[in-house]
This record gives C-alpha cells, structure tokens and sequence, in this order.
C-alpha cells in the first residue's frame, strides 16, 4: 500500500473513532448540550444605597444575557464563575456593570451554554438612561419608562415589550430587535445585518442604516420610516406612516393596507408590492425606470415616487368606507 494511502486511511479511521466517541459521549449526558458548560456559577447580588440615586446605567456585558425589570430601587442580581468577574460600582449617578470573560478551556470547558440559565436581572426604575456596551448581549425588557437607551453590542438580541423612551440608538453588527406595543421619539439603527420588527408601536422618527435589511412593522402609528441598505427587505402591514423613503440596490417592498402621505421606492432591483389605504386621486405618482407605474399628477400634495432600474412593481389603492379602513 503507498505511503499517501495509509495516510488516507488512518486520517479517515481516526474521523470515524472521533464521530463514535462523540456519539457515545453525548449519549452519556443525554445528548444535553448544557452539560458540557463545567463552569461554577456563584450567585451575587448588588442593591443601591440610601444616598445613591441611579440615574444612569452603564453595562459592559461580554457572555450573560439581561433580564431589565421595573421597581423602586436599583438592583442586580447576577453570578460570577471560574472563567469571569463582574464588577459593579456606582459614582456620581452612574452604575457600571462590567463583566471581564476571560477564555479558559481547559478550567471550564470549551463551552458556555449554561449562560442562558443564569440570566442577570437588573432592576431599573423609571426614567433612566440605559448604556450598554459589549461583544454580545441578550436584552429583554417590558412595561419601563427610559430616558435614553444607546446600545453598542456587535451581537445584539434584544425585545422590548410596552417601553417607553425619549431616544433608542442601536450599533451593532448583527441586530436583531423587537419592539412591541412601544412609545418613542425616535429609534436610529446602525447596523451590518439589522433584523427589526415593530408590532403595534408609537414611534415618532424610525432610521435604519445598514448592509443588509429586514424590517417588518405590524400595525402602528409612525411620522417617518427611513430605511437604507444594499439589500432592503421591508413588509409593513395596517400602518399608519406619514413618510417612508425605502433605499437599495435590492429592494424587496411590500406595503398591505398602508396610510401614507409621502411614499419613496427606490432600488437598483426593485421588486414591490404596494397597497396603500387612500384614494389614488389624491396622490401624484412620479415614476423613474421601466415596469413601473402610470405616472400622474394628484389632487393634493400626497406625492409617491417610485424609480430603479429592473422593476417589478404593483400599485393599488383600497379605499376606507364609513372612515374605517377595510380589513
């Protein structure tokens, strides 16, 4: 047998015991994923004095996620393992969280999954400002009234349920964020690959910058909806929008049941979907591009523009009877 077939041969062989070695082990711990996460994870807990007024919460988060809850008195519970410290000091108003992951392997495993059972539980009350900064970092926060949030996580996972907040700033690689049933001023993303959902929200002016898109916004009121991105998914569905401009070299837009006053779709490739509740007299439709609409000129200062290159584009109009919008 040549020498580069015995190789072969034993590389393969190797794989093979490696593939039934993991097969066994993982059968031994019930193929739970968990297990293999050999930190040790001791229970802490901090609580703002008498004469610590919290008006402002700074984290620095690498491998925890965050439970954010409403009460009187700022608090957090949290742990500390083998392979992290957490560090929690306050000065002049300002609570910092900062948690120092250091990579160890051969002291707590090559894994981390049990994170997702120890949750930090940070207890806020009204008003404050939220910073927090970090490589990932898991969020979850309903029924709280924030001054200013600003996020700056490469992975960031976070929901807000029934929040309110002057301002909401997001910069992040990788976002993935919903929003249900909030009230904001506004809420600016920055991202590479920005995963955005709204469901019944109040928000005055809505900014997405980012590579790649996907924006889908179920019922709710918004003044403005900007949305820039190479590749730009968007699906809004019985909202109330007053301005929405859509940008991008790919540009998939499906608007159903929409109220619009001022509507801009571009796209290199633009492929669109456009309902919108209204009369169609009213609006002047300014089209650039082939496989586009009629153009015309409206009754009122309602304007849609419509322009990209290789275009596929449907626009139609539903009209409210007795005031209300048709289902």
């Amino acid at each position: 047998m040549k020498k580069s077939s015995k190789i072969a041969l034993i590389s393969t062989l190797t794989a093979v015991v490696g593939v039934i070695v993991f097969i066994i082990g993982m059968s031994i711990i019930g193929w739970d994923f968990k297990r293999l996460d050999v930190a040790e994870y001791t229970a802490k807990s901090y609580a703002a004095g008498q004469t610590e007024h919290v008006e402002r919460i700074e984290l620095n988060i690498k491998t925890f996620p965050i439970v954010v809850t409403l009460g009187d008195v700022t608090s957090l519970d949290y742990y500390e393992t083998n392979d992290s410290d957490t560090s929690v000091t306050y000065e002049n108003g300002t609570l910092k969280i900062v948690e120092k992951y250091m990579y160890n392997p051969f002291k707590s495993g090559m894994f981390n999954m049990s994170r997702s059972g120890h949750r930090f539980v940070l207890t806020v009350s009204d008003g404050s400002d939220l910073v927090i900064n970090g490589s990932n970092c898991n969020i979850s926060a309903s029924n709280i009234v924030f001054s200013d949030i600003d996020i700056r996580v490469t992975n960031l996972d976070i929901m807000l349920k029934d929040c309110t907040a002057d301002s909401f700033k997001a910069n992040s690689t990788n976002l993935d964020a919903k929003l249900i049933g909030c009230e904001m001023n506004s809420l600016t993303v920055d991202a590479t690959n920005a995963d955005v959902s709204m469901n019944g929200c109040e928000i005055g002016s809505v900014i997405v910058d980012s590579t790649n898109s996907d924006v889908d916004i179920l019922g709710g009121t918004y003044s403005e909806l900007s949305v820039e991105s190479t590749n730009n998914d968007i699906d809004i569905e019985r909202a109330s929008v007053q301005t929405i401009v859509l940008r991008g070299t790919n540009g998939d837009y499906v608007l159903e049941n929409v109220t619009v006053d001022y509507l801009t779709a571009e796209a290199t490739n633009l492929d669109a979907d456009l309902e919108i509740a209204g009369e169609k007299a009213e609006y002047t439709i300014k089209t650039r591009g082939n496989g586009l609409p009629r153009e015309q000129t409206g009754t009122t200062d309602k304007l849609i523009n419509l322009s990209g290159l290789n275009c596929e584009v449907e626009l139609k109009f539903i009209t409210a009877v007795g005031g209300v919008r048709p289902n």
